[in-house]
């Protein structure tokens, strides 16, 4: 074989390697990355949701405190003037503006004093559900607070509807008792509030209860994982979208819902574009690479050697050893043709001599070889 085609074996199968292994480790690097990057934003959005979800809280504490430290709502609970109920509770607008589903006020014992319940959706009020007045009674941390600074909020399950619910103690405005009982405010989540939670935060967000037997299929997978780990991510069946799960716990600090957020994998899709293109550019700039080192090879090195090679060649078929072998350079090859030139002109010396001594001699000549057959002769004197 050929040295040149032994080289381009050679360097072909160099660079095969070279690329394979480049691509190889581009790919665990760029991916690696770009998964951890996804995981990270992941993370963010569901922090974002769990964030939306305690600030509906807040907001919610924040409106029971205000009607709960209020001289008018203080004097209702000690004398039952009717006249606060038609003034502040008996219009839908309130219900509406404080965006709330029921409120409740219980005297000091634990009794029902007043209760309304409204429809959101189709902004009516409406009677008291038996599953609002079962619940709440049975949360003896809801209607009874022991200090004026006392405060319960958070996630209590109604029935089968997760709803936020606010409890204070009833003070008067300058935040003084004694308490004059408990006021209670509740909002169901439902798609009435978890639509605008989405337009405010641009997440999907969907809940399902912990105990719900008829959750989707992807909810009932992570179920128990979450109960380990709290948090939970992973791709969905189309591949196109990565979601995060987590737990919300309610005012007990046991978990009751699931909820879960989703993104579409665009971080993901950038990064295998990035590389695709670092794929294709490491394989262009591979072959060029091949195709520069070849030439300069073929050029700088082969050639001269092929150029050599016909020179003794071309020597050893005219059998002139005057002739002398020119390659230009400053290198082993060069350094190599002047060995070469340097033994010519050693046989040429030698020729001479030799020819001169046959030339010299009156008798005749014969030559043999170490087999003692005749290689040449006999030479007589001229």
């Amino acid at each position: 074989m050929r040295i040149y085609r032994k080289t381009a074996i050679t360097l072909g199968i160099v660079f095969v390697f070279l690329f394979l292994l480049t691509a190889s480790v581009t790919y665990y690097v760029f991916l690696t990355h770009t998964e951890e990057i996804e995981r990270n934003v992941l993370n963010d959005n569901t922090l974002r949701v769990h964030r939306a979800f305690d600030n509906e809280i807040s907001h919610m504490d924040s409106t029971v405190y205000d009607w709960a430290a209020w001289d008018a709502t203080y004097e209702y609970m000690t004398n039952n003037n009717s006249d606060y109920i038609i003034s502040n509770l008996d219009d839908i607008e309130t219900f509406l503006t404080l965006d709330i589903n029921f409120v409740l006020y219980y005297n000091t014992n634990g009794t029902l004093v007043y209760g309304q319940a409204c429809d959101l959706e189709n902004g009516i009020q409406v009677p008291l559900s038996e599953e609002i007045l079962d619940a709440i009674p049975k949360n003896n941390i809801l209607i009874n607070h022991s200090s004026i600074d006392s405060t319960v909020s958070g996630i209590v399950m109604i029935g089968d509807s997760p709803t936020i619910i606010a409890s204070k103690p009833i003070i008067k405005s300058d935040y003084s008792g004694p308490i004059h009982g408990t006021l209670i405010m509740g909002r169901f989540l439902d798609r009435s509030f978890i639509h605008p939670m989405e337009e405010q935060i641009l997440l999907p967000i969907e809940i399902y209860p912990l105990n719900n037997n008829n959750m989707p299929y992807d909810f009932a997978e992570v179920r128990n994982q979450l109960l380990d780990e709290k948090y939970v991510t992973r791709v969905n069946k189309d591949k196109n979208g990565v979601s995060g799960y987590f737990l919300i716990e309610d005012i007990y600090g046991k978990p009751v819902l699931i909820a879960r957020t989703e993104m579409p994998r665009l971080i993901y899709k950038e990064g295998l574009d990035a590389i695709s293109v670092t794929f294709y550019l490491t394989l262009l700039i591979s072959i060029l690479f091949a195709v520069l080192l070849s030439f300069l090879l073929k050029k700088n090195l082969l050639s001269r050697i092929t150029f050599l090679r016909n020179g003794i060649n071309e020597i050893d078929f005219k059998g002139d050893i005057n002739s002398r072998i020119k390659i230009q350079g400053n290198d082993e090859l060069s350094e190599l043709a002047e060995n070469i030139n340097s033994m010519l002109d050693s046989l040429q010396e030698k020729s001479i001599i030799f020819q001169s001594t046959i030339e010299s001699v009156s008798y005749g000549l014969v030559a043999f070889d170490k087999n003692s057959k005749v290689l040449k002769g006999p030479f007589y004197e001229s």
